[in-house]
């Protein structure tokens, strides 16, 4: 659901296995924008490359990206649809919830097990966010209630409890549709553009690389403002992402990637789970998870997927306020 054309510019970006929300770049360009134009005098005095002009030309081709593809515009249309889909998808809980009783109820008179209904599967898909996932589990639970109709009408279960659920997975659906639709017109608007994109991230890359070499020795902190790692610490943790996560106190981040062993290739669809806390992430095309805002305290990370040897890790320590990074390698059988 967010993988779009602005993962090129993340690939560019990012350093290794650094992984920023699509959301997230154009907030990452301002940043070091601002800290390239605090510091210019430093890097002229390294190279006269970086004059003024070199500021007021980033800063144009800034202007112009965000202008040819909308991309202010369209990031809050996105927040707009992901809250609603969220808010959708959370309004299932207490249904589920009441199904679940009613399975209850009606075990021994059900055609398969309370189990098989799968909702315990639901709830994951709705922990790790995918919504496609939920989609699929959702439809199966609902075909088993359709098929035991009787027998959980028998214990209170009435025909308009099945179509709340039904209605909030068509809306459900129709929200993750009209997403999918504006990423692709976007995907669309950022590839015409793909020699203009390149060339920021070009100069943003250069700028990022120049500025750790110039303070990796005299002024660590400012080396922060050149590192990849760093800004995304900052703008999960303080909100200057556009649409930032919500970091309780209490909370940090796991993140990392997962790599086949025997090759070292980033593994897409790898399904990747913190046991404690029945989440769960699927692997993007760059092998990436991310758990935002997980409680801090000690966990059990499991990879699996079908053909490969489930990689297992314990005791993997998340910390208040801090990004803990995971890469995980999986093995074929």
């Amino acid at each position: 659901m967010e993988a779009f054309a602005w993962d090129k510019l993340k690939k560019i970006i990012k350093m290794a296995k650094k992984n920023f929300k699509n959301e997230e770049v154009s907030v990452v360009v301002g940043m070091i924008r601002d800290s390239f134009a605090r510091d210019r005098a430093e890097f002229e005095a390294f190279s006269p490359k970086y004059s003024e002009a070199f500021l007021t030309e980033l800063s144009a081709k800034i202007i112009e990206v965000e202008t040819r593809t909308g991309t202010k515009v369209f990031l809050a249309q996105q927040k707009a649809l992901t809250t609603k889909l969220y808010e959708d998808v959370d309004s299932l809980r207490p249904k589920l919830t009441r199904l679940e009783g009613y399975l209850f109820l009606a075990k021994g008179t059900l055609n398969v097990a309370a189990a098989d209904f799968g909702i315990s599967a639901v709830r994951k898909k709705m922990s790790g966010k995918d919504v496609e996932g939920l989609l699929d589990r959702l439809t199966h639970t609902l075909q088993l209630v359709g098929s035991n109709t009787a027998a959980l009408e028998a214990v209170g279960f009435t025909a308009e409890a099945k179509t709340e659920l039904e209605s909030v997975k068509q809306l459900i659906q129709a929200t993750n549709l009209e997403q999918n639709l504006k990423m692709d017109e976007k995907e669309a608007g950022v590839q015409s553009n793909d020699g203009l994109l390149t060339e920021l991230m070009d100069m943003v890359t250069e700028i990022m690389d120049i500025g750790k070499r110039l303070y990796k020795y005299d002024n660590t902190e400012k080396t922060g403002d050149y590192t990849a790692s760093t800004i995304k610490g900052r703008i999960r943790h303080e909100g200057g992402s556009i649409t930032p996560t919500p970091t309780l106190p209490e909370e940090g981040i796991l993140l990392g990637a997962v790599t086949d062993k025997a090759n070292d290739k980033p593994m897409l669809g790898v399904s990747v789970e913190i046991a404690e806390k029945e989440l769960l992430q699927i692997t993007d095309e760059d092998g990436e998870y991310n758990f935002d805002a997980l409680e801090a305290g000690s966990y059990t990370v499991k990879a699996t997927m079908e053909g490969y040897v489930d990689t297992v890790i314990q005791n993997v320590t998340v910390t208040m306020d801090e990004v803990t990074e995971l890469d995980l390698e999986m093995m074929g059988m």
